[in-house]
């Protein structure tokens, strides 16, 4: 029986990949990345730009923009063109501060505003 395990282990493995079912993931190449590429890098200006720990901000897309993804009016080629714009809110002391971060295709800060 446990010469059998690693076997299953290995059949089920080569499985989940025939059929696609272990997930890939997400690169520059696709909009879950770009977009995990941009967030993370519009944080980073916020977190140096008040000098706050990470856990201080939180940032997230337009909503306008997630609801287009969501349907499919703006395509991966439509982002790597246009970029992709987030809010940022950073929380400190109890106080709130707030603005908007526009990112390249590639995920590269552009506009950071207040």
């Amino acid at each position: 029986m446990k010469n059998l395990i690693p076997g299953a282990i290995a059949a089920f493995v080569l499985a989940s990949i025939s059929f696609g079912i272990v997930t890939q993931p997400a690169s520059a190449e696709t909009v879950k990345g770009i977009a995990q590429k941009g967030g993370a890098n519009c944080k980073m200006k916020a977190v140096e730009q008040f000098s706050v720990p990470m856990s201080d901000v939180s940032v997230s897309l337009g909503a306008t923009l997630q609801e287009s993804i969501n349907k499919g009016d703006i395509t991966l080629n439509d982002i790597k063109k246009d970029g992709l714009s987030f809010n940022w809110v950073v929380t400190r002391d109890g106080k709130k501060t707030d603005g908007y971060c526009n990112t390249d295709g590639k995920g590269k800060v552009t506009e950071f505003k207040q």
